[in-house]
C-alpha cells in the first residue's frame, strides 16, 4: 500500500524507510508510473538481512539498504 503525493493526492505521505530509533534514512520519490518492487534477503552471508528495491519500468535502478556495513566486493551468497 503506497500512500505517495500527487495531483490526486496532494496532501500524501511520501514512503520512508526508518532506522531503528524511527529517524528517516531513506526518503523515496512522490508518486510516479515506476513499478518498483522490495524483496527481502541476506545477500551477503552475514545473517542479517539487506533490503533490495529495484524498479521494472524505464531505466533500470537498484538500491540495497544494509542494516551495517557490507563489502559488496564479496561473493553474493542470498
Amino acid at each position: 500500500y503506497r500512500r505517495g503525493k500527487d495531483a490526486d493526492n496532494p496532501n500524501g505521505i511520501v514512503p520512508k524507510l526508518y532506522d531503528g530509533y524511527f529517524n528517516p534514512i531513506v526518503t523515496f520519490k512522490e508518486h510516479t508510473d515506476a513499478k518498483e518492487q522490495v524483496m527481502v534477503a541476506d545477500m551477503s552471508g552475514d545473517s542479517r538481512d539487506e533490503l533490495i528495491v529495484y524498479n521494472l519500468t524505464g531505466e533500470l535502478a537498484v538500491y540495497i539498504y544494509s542494516n551495517g556495513t557490507s563489502n559488496l566486493k564479496e561473493h553474493i551468497t542470498g
